[in-house]
């Protein structure tokens, strides 16, 4: 075979007895961080005049704008004139002998997207998602309350939400009763009590434009993907917006009123009065549950701060600074507040000259207002890029493969496997040995979510012994003793959420059609959750909203948040266990584990499973060139899955790590029933028999 390996304008001169291998695996597709389907073992290619001309001369340090040994640059691998693997050059060393360069040795690397460079350290609140930001008000968050959109709110709340008819309950801080007739005028539904959510798939397009890439729709555009959501903050620790008090008002001079000098307008500019000793603010809104900050911008610059304020500011506890503080005096003063949701409040702010009363100016205004914008991107769950993406390859077992465009693969390992091809490779079988070995066998496998928070899956987990939506897998022998083998523990980066379904407390036999998530610890205090990813379903019902009069207002259709797709299908979900649905006390038969996992992992348990190894000789270029991670690799009438090839791009022999399979199955799978698990909430016990194997329990296990 005619091997060429170019890079740039420069086709590498190379050494006629050089191997060069190139490996394909499976389990590097399923590896986020280092997203490449190809590898070469380390080879050398002679000094020659025209490969040192190709690395620039590297080896002389004091060349300006030379080769860049710490980057990989763009190759080609051509086998018998045929562009054979697109990916990337890495200069390792020069090697000397007798002073001049004999021979470098380089690597080469599949046609990689390495994530972990590219991503570092960002957070998904470093996205742009500023197409998506709207003014945090009471007509636009209904309105997103009772329509999904890409974002919505749903019922995910940080208090107890309550449905009382006879109208007894009081609200406090913790609980709303949300009737929506009740009378009483404090009860009801707020705003700033709700969380938004986000559609998972505007998070990965914001993930698509800031890094350049793109993913392909092939897992991502599913109906599944494209429905579900993840949870946002609604008013909680967010990036605070900035008003000034009021409009400045340049030509009014302070006047005499009594002993109190005044100017209207609050914000008013105080060049003129650079004299002053102390400036101070006071504010009083008309909530006392609101957190909220206060400071004294002074040439652009915040010279004084008080944060996490509840209620007035007390006038002994006023924000103050003095002249002499603030370097060149005080100029073009304004006051500003900041909150995480829309507050009306009286402000007063005061200059003394002096210590006496009667030398205060007082500048007053009443009736204030504010507008929140809701940043979205600011707002998304405190978590590295890398590793929230990360989490969604581990919980739906997804393959990545960088294509030649440029763009990159990603799927379900079960759907990529549905669509490979059977090859033969029987006629070019090296015959007189292989190895046949069990391969790597685990006895047990723990999927879990993060550690619960929330006061409902806390106390289920005390319960169960296992947290909501995760599952515990084992696997027996015959005799009812657990196998040798390997345990693993497969845990996500995500938070799970056991929600409720409100019944009338006030006795009727009303249906509400609620449920909701509460966002509370058992100790009743508000929880930052972990990012929760979820659906969202309508429900037509009646609650009481408060609006921005504090006016309750009747909703008849509003959003509840849901662990599975649909709740009469219940086709996908987001949970790992057959849990309970706690909107109809149904368990979830279609679950993570069963879409998307099932299939290959009840293959480890198998006991007919075997790994084999061959090693195929002048296997034809035009077969090597089309071979598949996801190909059936067909010997003497057997058939086998791969789990690594490595090809020699000089003699094409091609080194085969398979597993043995008795069902092609090159059908696209949607979901699974495995004929030999026995199920219960959140612990799967699995019996391998010798004597009675299912379809499923031959197919080969790609390993974790």
């Amino acid at each position: 075979m005619i091997t060429r390996i170019f890079i740039d304008k420069y086709s590498l001169d190379l050494f006629e007895d050089e191997n060069i291998k190139v490996k394909s695996a499976v389990s590097k597709i399923e590896d986020i961080t280092k997203i490449f389907t190809d590898t070469s073992n380390n080879f050398t290619i002679p000094a020659s005049d025209n490969n040192l001309e190709a690395i620039n001369h590297w080896y002389e340090s004091d060349i300006v704008n030379g080769f860049d040994a710490r980057k990989k640059v763009p190759a080609l691998i051509e086998l018998n004139g045929i562009s054979y693997k697109f990916g990337k050059i890495k200069l390792n060393k020069v090697n000397f002998k007798h002073g001049q360069p004999d021979n470098i040795s380089i690597g080469y690397f599949g046609n990689l997207v390495d994530l972990k460079d590219t991503l570092g350290d960002d957070k998904l609140t470093d996205l742009d998602l500023s197409d998506l930001n709207f003014d945090y008000n009471y007509a636009n968050v209904v309105s997103k309350l009772y329509n999904i959109s890409d974002v919505s709110f749903s019922l995910l709340s940080d208090r107890r939400l309550l449905y009382d008819s006879l109208d007894i309950i009081d609200d406090t801080d913790t609980q709303a009763n949300i009737y929506y007739n009740g009378i009483d005028g404090d009860t009801g539904l707020r705003i700033s009590d709700l969380k938004g959510s986000i559609k998972q798939l505007k998070i990965i397009e914001a993930i698509e434009d800031k890094y350049s890439l793109k993913f392909s729709r092939d897992f991502f555009g599913l109906y599944d993907f494209s429905n579900q959501f993840i949870a946002i903050s609604g008013t909680k620790n967010t990036t605070p917006f900035q008003i000034p008090l009021s409009t400045p008002d340049y030509g009014v001079d302070p006047t005499v009123v009594g002993d109190t000098m005044m100017v209207e307008g609050l914000g008013t500019p105080f060049e003129r009065y650079t004299s002053s000793i102390e400036l101070s603010i006071y504010i009083k809104p008309p909530s006392e549950r609101v957190k909220y900050n206060v400071y004294i911008v002074s040439d652009d610059k915040i010279v004084a701060r008080k944060d996490g304020i509840v209620g007035s500011i007390e006038f002994g506890d006023r924000l103050k600074i003095k002249t002499t503080d603030v370097e060149g005096g005080f100029k073009d003063v304004t006051f500003w507040i900041e909150s995480s949701e829309p507050i009306n409040f009286d402000a007063r702010c005061y200059r003394f000259q002096g210590v006496a009363l009667h030398n205060v100016y007082s500048y007053v205004v009443n009736g204030l207002s504010s507008i929140v914008k809701f940043k979205v991107s600011k707002r998304l769950p405190n978590i590295k890029t890398l590793d929230y993406l990360k989490g969604l390859f581990k919980m739906y077992k997804l393959v990545a493969i960088p294509q030649n465009d440029g763009t990159i693969y990603v799927d379900s390992l079960v759907n990529y496997y549905s669509k490979g091809n059977v090859v033969d490779f029987s006629k070019w079988i090296d015959y007189s040995s292989h190895t046949v070995s069990n391969g790597k066998i685990l006895k047990e496998i723990k999927y879990k979510f993060q550690e619960p928070q929330t006061i409902l899956n806390q106390q289920f987990k005390k319960l169960e012994g296992v947290g909501y939506g995760d599952l515990e897998l084992s696997i027996y022998n015959d005799n009812g003793n657990l196998i040798d083998g390997d345990s693993l523990d497969f845990e996500l980066p995500f938070e799970q959420i056991v929600y409720e379904k409100i019944q009338d407390i006030g006795g009727s036999a009303i249906d509400t059609n609620i449920q909701y998530g509460l966002l509370l610890d058992e100790s009743l205090e508000t929880v930052d959750i972990k990012p929760h990813i979820h659906y969202i379903q309508k429900r037509v019902t009646d609650i009481k909203i408060l609006n921005d009069d504090n006016v309750g207002d009747r909703v008849q259709l509003i959003n509840v948040p849901s662990h599975v797709l649909d709740f009469s299908l219940q086709t996908y979900s987001t949970v790992f266990g057959n849990e309970f649905n706690e909107f109809d006390g149904a368990f979830i038969n279609n679950t993570l584990f069963s879409n998307y996992h099932q299939q290959f992992i009840e293959n480890v348990f198998n006991s007919k499973k075997r790994e084999y190894v061959f090693k195929a000789k002048n296997v034809p270029d035009y077969i090597i060139q089309s071979l598949q991670l996801n190909d059936i690799i067909e010997i003497k009438d057997k058939f086998y899955r791969i789990d690594e090839y490595t090809v020699n791009t000089i003699n094409s022999d091609v080194d085969l790590k398979l597993f043995n399979v008795k069902n092609i199955g090159l059908g696209e799978v949607i979901s699974l029933t495995a004929d030999n698990t026995v199920l219960k909430a959140d612990n799967t016990r699995v019996t391998a028999s010798n004597n009675n194997t299912t379809k499923e329990e031959l197919e080969p296990v790609i390993p974790s």
